[in-house]
C-alpha cells in the first residue's frame, strides 16, 4: 500500500486531510493504515460533493408547462344569468289576494319540468314595489321554496331573489328555469 505524502503548509508531511485512516473489511484489524493517493482523493471529493451538491441543487425547480407556455390562463368565469325579465316564467303567482292557492299547480309544473330534465336549476323571484315590502316579498318567495323542495328538489338547485319594481301595486313570486 502507497503511503500518501501531501504538503500541506504548517502540517506535517503525512498528514492527509479528511481521510488519514481507513477500514479494510478483509482485515481483522480495525486499523488498516494510511489511504493511497487515489483513495484519499476520492474520498475527499466525496466528501466535497456531499456537502457541495444540495447547496448546489437547492435552487434548482422542475419543469413544468409554465416554463414553455409564459401565458396565464383565462380566468373562469361563471356563466352569465340572464335577466330575469328577458326569459318566460315557468310559473307566475300574483298576491291579489292575500293566500293565493298555488301549490297545486306550482307542484304539478315542477313535475313536469322534472320529467323533461332531471337536475334542473330554479330562479325563485319576488316582484315586490317598495323596499319596504321587501321582507314580504323575501317570505313569499321562501314560501315558494319550500313547496318546490317538497317535490324533490334540494335547496341547492334553488336560488332566491327579490327584485324592486317602483309602481308595482300587486306582488308577484316568479319561478324561471336556469
Amino acid at each position: 500500500m502507497d503511503n500518501i505524502v501531501l504538503s500541506v503548509p504548517g502540517l506535517p508531511p503525512s498528514f492527509v486531510p479528511f481521510a488519514w485512516v481507513s477500514l479494510d473489511r478483509a482485515q481483522p484489524a480495525i486499523y488498516a493504515g494510511f489511504l493511497t493517493r487515489h483513495e484519499a482523493a476520492m474520498r475527499f471529493v466525496s466528501a466535497c460533493l456531499l456537502v457541495a451538491l444540495p447547496v448546489a441543487l437547492s435552487g434548482c425547480h422542475l419543469l413544468d408547462q409554465t416554463d414553455i407556455d409564459k401565458t396565464k390562463p383565462a380566468a373562469v368565469q361563471p356563466p352569465p344569468i340572464s335577466d330575469p325579465e328577458s326569459r318566460p316564467a315557468l310559473v307566475t303567482i300574483e298576491y291579489i289576494k292575500a293566500n293565493p292557492e298555488y301549490r297545486d299547480a306550482l307542484k304539478t309544473a315542477i313535475r313536469a319540468a322534472e320529467t323533461r330534465r332531471p337536475g334542473l336549476l330554479y330562479d325563485v323571484v319576488a316582484l315586490v314595489g317598495e323596499a319596504s315590502e321587501a321582507p314580504i316579498g323575501r317570505g313569499r318567495a321562501a314560501d315558494v321554496m319550500t313547496v318546490i323542495e317538497g317535490q324533490g328538489v334540494i335547496p341547492a338547485r334553488i336560488q332566491l331573489g327579490l327584485r324592486l319594481d317602483p309602481g308595482r301595486k300587486v306582488h308577484q313570486v316568479r319561478v324561471y328555469l336556469r
